[in-house]
């Protein structure tokens, strides 16, 4: 049989994956780095020099993404990560491009996202060609049921607008987008032995979408699946957001959070908040260009030792490692009561104990929003599930899976695989089956 000549690409909030059909037609993962068949979703725009080549890149640290890509060298992926650890202040990262797509983005920067966006792209379908020696010109291309972001729907239009641009510019002629539960649970339906009403729960790194599917264990070789989907909802919530609640309840007391100035006022945390909201452009833009602003903080607090380690994560721009730092806590407590987050790349022997109690109080309120996302799905369905499909890798989250346990009783059996493959899958799954004729969703 023919190789597959359609690609299915899940651009992740965290990471990429891709599948397609191999030279004996088995839908499988393309390796995309090295070995690899994750690929973080992870941008680095390094500074050039001057144009005299008189001064270092490092004197620019109040130089935006914007800037940077324009004018300098733009990594993704481990590459991008590795640089940014090696120097944070010899270019720009960005974390999860694709939590911007949807926001209220400032001028100039949706043809550089654009541009980021089909760079990855374009390595996505170089590897997966090299992987299987076929050529590709169609894309099947997950997306949220919401990108969300405060424009709302016409974020959403822009997010897809720059997707298709991305898409095209990548070099594919034709292409088409899977809301990415029902890619989910494309994938694991072909575990089923029944006809099965199915919640699925996609937890991932920048939103959560839920989808009520009626799933066929024969379902990939129906002409039409539109009907099978009987409900949907998403917003914008998912593992970035519990990272950085938690950064900002464990994490920023030690910089500066609930101190009074020398008045006794209230300190304002206006400059706090922008460090921890790392996928926010304007946030950043503004975290940026807060030396003043810190300067006079340290000015009007009798304890200065806080705002000087906020003074010293602004000039070295570690905002991105200590979010990181409270992910790599949030991941720590799913085995362990409490533990040390390790800070001393702020301030030698700097550390932060965290404890499960306080990273759950500083998630309630992400868990509430997806618990109200379960209740939407459930309510447009009009059809209680039978089994619950939880994917994505906020998913496998405890304070995840004890909420929606809660929520659904114990008698809905909940299965968890694949959880940072199964959209990836399903994708590849749907262009299995364009390659075959079967277009199962007006593709």
């Amino acid at each position: 049989m023919s190789i597959s000549r359609t690609l299915g690409i899940d651009f992740g909030t965290s990471n990429c994956t891709a599948f397609a059909q191999d030279a004996q037609g088995r839908v499988v993962p393309i390796p995309l780095e090295g070995d690899e068949t994750l690929l973080p979703t992870v941008v680095f725009a390094a500074r050039g020099e001057d144009p005299d080549h008189v001064q270092p890149r490092r004197v620019a640290a109040d130089q935006t993404f914007l800037s940077a890509a324009r004018g300098g060298v733009v990594l993704f992926g481990s590459p991008a990560l590795q640089a940014y650890i090696a120097d944070p202040l010899s270019g720009t990262l960005v974390r999860s491009p694709k939590a911007f797509l949807g926001s209220d983005l400032p001028g100039g920067y949706v043809p550089v996202f654009t541009d980021v966006i089909t760079r990855i792209l374009v390595h996505i379908r170089q590897r997966a060609e090299a992987f299987t020696g076929a050529t590709y010109t169609r894309a099947v291309v997950g997306r949220p049921v919401h990108y969300n972001g405060v424009l709302g729907a016409r974020g959403d239009q822009q997010a897809i607008s720059m997707m298709e641009a991305a898409v095209q510019a990548a070099g594919f002629a034709q292409w088409s987008f899977v809301a990415e539960p029902v890619a989910a649970c494309l994938k694991f339906e072909q575990t089923l032995e029944r006809e099965t009403i199915v919640l699925v729960v996609d937890v991932g790194g920048g939103t959560t979408d839920c989808a009520v599917v009626r799933a066929r264990p024969a379902g990939a070789g129906r002409r039409s699946r539109g009907q099978d989907v009987l409900g949907f909802s998403g917003d914008r919530v998912g593992g970035t957001d519990f990272d950085q609640s938690l950064a900002w309840n464990a994490f920023m007391p030690l910089f500066g959070r609930g101190l009074s100035t020398r008045e006794g006022r209230p300190l304002p945390h206006g400059v706090l908040a922008d460090a921890v909201s790392t996928r926010s452009v304007p946030a950043q833009v503004r975290f940026r260009g807060a030396g003043g602003e810190i300067a006079q903080l340290l000015r009007s607090v009798n304890d200065t030792v806080p705002i000087e380690r906020l003074a010293s994560l602004h000039r070295e721009q570690n905002q991105h490692r200590l979010v990181r730092s409270a992910e790599l806590a949030k991941i720590g407590l799913s085995d362990a009561d409490s533990l040390r987050a390790d800070l001393q790349y702020v301030e030698a022997g700097l550390g932060a104990d965290v404890t499960r109690s306080v990273y759950e109080d500083a998630c309630r309120q992400s868990l509430d929003k997806i618990e109200s996302l379960v209740a939407e799905a459930r309510q447009a369905a009009g059809v209680a599930p039978q089994l619950v499909f939880v994917t994505g890798g906020m998913g496998m989250s405890p304070p995840v899976r004890e909420r929606l346990r809660r929520v659904l009783g114990a008698a809905v059996p909940v299965e968890k695989i694949g959880a940072l493959t199964s959209v990836g899958a399903g994708l590849g799954v749907v262009a299995a089956q364009l390659d075959a004729g079967h277009d199962a969703f007006g593709a």
